[in-house]
């Protein structure tokens, strides 16, 4: 999808401006910041207009698989229009690569699903910074196999499925 592809890469080539009343000087997103930022305007908001000037650094946060940030890509994905919620997807599906204990239980369809976060890379979605989309796929099917959690079985299963689909010329 070329037109999500150049804003992604706009979103993370651009300086992070922050916030634009007086007084106040640009910064690195925090968790903290970010949760007051959906906490006082609403998560659907927050999408739409605040997280603007920060969505790379809150996507590259999110990737990271930090617990707070992934429980705050839930809040957002949920209400998230088609172009946020496909880059909301590309980083929990960097997540997974890196902590998939943690992401696993989180696709449960409200509102992640398996089937818009597995297979799904940076690369995939024409991210600036990612690295090759094989490498990525090959790296999330790694970190799924070795869940080994009864309880996540069932997904970690349906997940390998379609990060094998993906991998597929």
């Amino acid at each position: 999808m070329p037109s999500l592809a150049l804003l992604v890469s706009l979103v993370v080539a651009t300086p992070l401006l922050g916030p634009s009343s007086a007084g106040e000087q640009p910064s690195h997103l925090t968790l903290e910041q970010a949760r007051r930022i959906v906490r006082d305007q609403g998560a659907r908001k927050a999408v739409e207009t605040a997280l603007n000037p920060y969505w790379g650094e809150l996507l590259t946060a999110i990737a990271t698989a930090d617990a707070g940030w992934l429980d705050l890509a839930v809040d957002l994905r949920a209400h998230s229009d088609a172009e946020a919620s496909e880059t909301l997807d590309a980083a929990m599906g960097e997540a997974l690569r890196r902590a998939p204990l943690r992401v696993l239980p989180r696709l449960n369809g409200q509102p992640f699903s398996i089937s818009g976060v597995c297979g799904n890379t940076f690369a995939g979605s024409g991210i600036q910074g990612a690295i090759d989309p094989a490498a990525a796929l090959a790296a999330q099917e790694a970190a799924v196999v070795g869940v080994q959690d009864p309880n996540l079985k069932q997904r970690r299963d349906a997940c390998l499925t379609l990060i094998r689909k993906q991998k597929q010329p």
